[in-house]
């Protein structure tokens, strides 16, 4: 986790339970030349693939989000 947390693109990180054990979520900046399919597979590939002790991954991609705003 101590890894993957100093990257910048990584906005959160979470121990979860279940059928995987991080949650990771990652902000990319989009390219007009490239797919965002690549930059997703070439970051994942060239900057997670390689953390020892990261035996696979499985990439999710939102179609649709709501997030409330913070008060207080």
């Amino acid at each position: 986790m101590d890894k993957l947390y100093l990257l910048k693109e990584v906005q959160e990180i979470h121990s979860v339970h279940g059928e995987v054990d991080i949650l990771v979520k990652v902000v990319l900046t989009r390219d007009l030349l490239t797919s965002d399919a690549e930059i997703i597979g070439d970051f994942v590939h060239e900057n997670i693939r390689g953390i020892s002790g990261v035996g696979s991954t499985r990439t999710l991609i939102p179609g649709y989000s709501k997030i409330k705003a913070q008060t207080g």
